[in-house]
Order: structure tokens, then C-alpha cells, then sequence
């Protein structure tokens, strides 16, 4: 079947070695490619890793496609100039033989197992092993599967053993800090389509736990959002300041990990109401409402849902992109 290459999503969330396995070019024909003919043109980490779209992979099968059919790689790129100048669609179609081109794969781990790893290093204080652990991952799985199966299941865990008295605060502190820094990098590199819905995304205030907050940014971005991710315990005030100077968002979302921070959350939404003097939507989450339904009748807007997946779906419905 047959789709037109704007179809595909254009967030950059695959590495090269990720690109190489799923179209079977050579990440050394890749480079050469982008240099000579810019067939690609991928979005750089701040790292300087290379990261590519679906509509990149979708593309690079399209080229497969016309070499197998008899061109060579300039012609081939001529082509798709002609295109590019002339707004005309490509419409993109996986060769029939693509399987057999593909390198044979073995059975990628789970990433509860990354997940496993990825503790067990944080709480030993192993820092190098644990960014040795993400990049890794980064060749076989995309950044919405390292952001959700992997960090924050390692995130949780670690909160969840603390709770328990199984490891030393410290040990989750130096954890925290070591994924936060992940998820802000990673954040810092996706791009903002500057049509796409706005969003402000901050912890409630006095909320000093930043993964459900942080990660949901990272999500949003990753799907197309415009969502700054504004920080830890965001003073009322400070929100307000932004609705009156700045462009008003379509959802303000807050994220509350304890009962307190929950229901400080409900005081601050009454007023921003009052202090904006704009009617303005709100989306809250978060693990406080995860353990505490109840709390979910004193806070006014969207419940999003427990977990970053069913939040991110929650927002999708509720705030569609093309809004």
C-alpha cells in the first residue's frame, strides 16, 4: 500500500544504527548520501548524534526502491530535487524485497531488562555505565521506548525502593539527578513546530518530583508539541506572568507526586483563573492522583490518566495537533 511521504511523522527520534537496521543502508552510505545529494538532512543531539524521522526512514525506503527499479543514487537524487522544487508528492511503498536486503536481527532484549540494568548501575553510583547502558538502547529503540519503558521504569523503581528503605536517599538522589539530566538534554534537542498547540508543563507548586512533569514534556515534544517543560514547584505567580506577556497556551498541565502538592495544585488553578483573567484549560497527572482518586474531584480540568503513555494519549484527544 502505498502512503504520501508527509504522512509519516517528522519528530527525529532514530539514530543512525537504528535507520541502518530498519532500511538496510550502511550507516557509512548514509553520511555519504546526506553530504553528496542531501537525500536526508537529520536533526543533530547536542551530542552531535545524528537523529532521523519516520518520513526520513519512509524516504530512504522510497530511494531503495528507485535504485532497485535501475537507478543509480545521483539519479536518484535529481529526482527527488525535482520534486522537492515543484511540491510534487512522493508516495512511498516498502520495495517487496526489502526483507531480504534487511541484516538478520536478533531478538532485541525487553526493556524491562534495560530498565533492570539501568537501576542496578544508578543505585551503585555508576554513572558511566549507566550512559554506557542508554547508548546502547539508542541503537535499537526509539526515544518515546527509552523515555517510557526504560527511564522512567528505572526512575520508579528507584522511587519506589526508597520508600521501601532499600536504598540510601543518597543513592536515589544521585539516581534522579542522573536521569532528569538525561530527559532535560534530550528535551533541549526536539524541535517546535512554531504552528503546532502550545503547551506549559510545570510540577505543581511545593512539587519538588519532576519525573511525571519532565517526561510528559519530553512525550509531547516528541509527538509535535509545542511544550516547554517550565520546572519543579512553579510559583503561581510565575505562571501568570506568562499568560499575561506570552502567547496563551491551549492547556496549562501540572503534575502532583504528593497529596499536599495535589491539592496545592487546586488552589493555584483558581488562581491563575483569576490572576490571567482569561479562561484557561487545564490537564493535571501524576502519581498522588494515581494512589488517591479521590483527589481528582478537587482539582478542576483534564485528568490525563496514570502513566505518561495514557497522558499523552489523554492530551492527544484532548487537544488534537491539528488545533
Amino acid at each position: 500500500m502505498k502512503r504520501p511521504l508527509s504522512d509519516f511523522a517528522s519528530e527525529p527520534i532514530f539514530t543512525a544504527r537504528a535507520v541502518e537496521r530498519r532500511t538496510g543502508i550502511a550507516e557509512h552510505t548514509l553520511r555519504a548520501w546526506e553530504q553528496r545529494h542531501r537525500i536526508v538532512t537529520p536533526t543533530r543531539s547536542r551530542s552531535g548524534q545524528r537523529l532521523y524521522s519516520e518520513r526520513d526512514v519512509a524516504l530512504l525506503h522510497w530511494v531503495r526502491g528507485q535504485m532497485l527499479s535501475g537507478l543509480n543514487i545521483s539519479q536518484v537524487a535529481a529526482r527527488l530535487e525535482h520534486a522537492r522544487q515543484n511540491n510534487e508528492m512522493i508516495w512511498v511503498d516498502t520495495p517487496p524485497d526489502m526483507e531480504r536486503v534487511l541484516p538478520v536481527q536478533k531478538p532485541l532484549p525487553p526493556t524491562s531488562e534495560w530498565a533492570a540494568s539501568l537501576y542496578r548501575a544508578l543505585v551503585s553510583l555508576d554513572d558511566t555505565r549507566a550512559t554506557r547502558i542508554l547508548e546502547q538502547t539508542a541503537t535499537d529503540y526509539s526515544a518515546v521506548q527509552i523515555s517510557v519503558e526504560i527511564i522512567d521504569s528505572a526512575w520508579q523503581a528507584l522511587t519506589e525502593a526508597r520508600e521501601r528503605g532499600e536504598i540510601l536517599a543518597v543513592q536515589a538522589h544521585f539516581g534522579e539527578a542522573f536521569l532528569r539530566g538525561y530527559l532535560q538534554s534530550l528535551l533541549s534537542t526536539l524541535p517546535q513546530q512554531p504552528t503546532a498547540p502550545y503547551l506549559l508543563i510545570a510540577c505543581a507548586p511545593g512539587d519538588l518530583h519532576e519525573a511525571d512533569a519532565l517526561l510528559l514534556a519530553v512525550l509531547a515534544r516528541l509527538h509535535g508539541y509545542r511544550a516547554p517543560y517550565l520546572g519543579p514547584s512553579i510559583p503561581v505567580v510565575d505562571i501568570t506572568a506568562c499568560l499575561r506577556h506570552g502567547e496563551r497556551p491551549a492547556m496549562i498541565i501540572m503534575t502532583a507526586s504528593e497529596r499536599e502538592s495535589a491539592l496545592a495544585l487546586a488552589e493555584a488553578q483558581a488562581a491563575i483563573r483569576r490572576a490571567s483573567g482569561q479562561r484557561t484549560d487545564f490537564g493535571y497527572s501524576g502519581r498522588a492522583f494515581d494512589r488517591e482518586p479521590g483527589l481528582r474531584e478537587q482539582v478542576a480540568g483534564v485528568y490525563l490518566g496514570p502513566g505518561s503513555k495514557q497522558a499523552l494519549a489523554a492530551l492527544r484527544a484532548t487537544v488534537p495537533l491539528g488545533s
